[in-house]
């Protein structure tokens, strides 16, 4: 069985580290990753108060998302955008006990933007699947696809922990019990196919943006942009030409 990343191992320690937790969290998925010194938020549904905002600098953030409720994440991202540097670790775990903030009248978006950030990684943390998060101006990296990787991994550890609770409560009964686990399993490796897909594809965007640059500022390359404006250049002449002339003629 292929297992999912730590991602404990993959981050580098913070020296300074914020946990946000939604109301009654416990900022132990966050306090995972290690660090020199470490403040925990608790944010409700308006966001951050105003106690809480970060006012100095900081290594890493780690936001502690209800699974069912990731527009809440999306949220807090927008307040703390600001006070986030480039060199910043976030990383937004999705932790299936945590109850939902979004009021009952308002439906959360399907597929969260997570304004500005893309997803870089995907793993564990202290047991809760979670996601590394970074700016990255590329437009050839979709948001789209970031979105519906990131909706596609909430289901999948929803589905997980309801998986999981029924086994729990189901563990007398044999056969049933070992195909949960199996499906759990399964999900699991999902997981990591999606992480692994997600790296080969910024790995191939990433070796053919190099090679179009290659080709783009090549003599060669700039020969043939040179002539392909020229070309576009004759032809809007032509065009424009052609309508005086028809112009002309109605005139007459």
């Amino acid at each position: 069985m292929i297992t999912v990343p730590d991602l404990v191992s993959t981050l580098e320690p913070a020296e300074h580290l914020l946990v946000i937790t939604p109301p009654g969290g416990s900022g132990r998925y966050g306090l995972w990753l290690p660090f020199s010194d470490a403040t925990v938020v608790e944010a409700d549904s308006e966001g951050i108060p105003g106690a809480g905002h970060p006012e100095g600098p900081l290594d890493s953030i780690v936001i502690e998302s209800p699974a069912a409720d990731v527009s809440w994440a999306d949220r807090v991202l927008s307040e703390l955008g600001p006070a986030i540097s480039q060199t910043s670790a976030v990383v937004l775990a999705l932790v299936p006990e945590y109850a939902s903030i979004t009021a009952a009248d308002h439906s959360p978006p399907a597929l969260p933007r997570l304004r500005d950030f893309r997803v870089v990684r995907v793993g564990l943390l202290g047991g809760a699947v979670s996601f590394v998060l970074s700016r990255c101006a590329d437009a050839s990296l979709s948001a789209d696809a970031d979105a519906a990787m990131v909706a596609a991994i909430t289901s999948l550890t929803l589905e997980l922990d309801s998986l999981a609770a029924r086994d729990r409560q189901e563990s007398g009964t044999g056969q049933r019990a070992r195909t949960q686990a199996a499906a759990i399993f399964e999900l699991r490796d999902e997981v990591h196919r999606l992480s692994a897909e997600l790296a080969s594809t910024r790995q191939e965007l990433t070796q053919r943006t190099r090679e179009y640059r290659a080709l783009r500022y090549s003599r060669l390359g700039r020969i043939t942009v040179g002539y392909w404006r020229f070309r576009r250049k004759v032809a809007a002449w032509k065009a424009a030409r052609a309508l005086r002339a028809k112009a002309a003629g109605q005139a007459a």
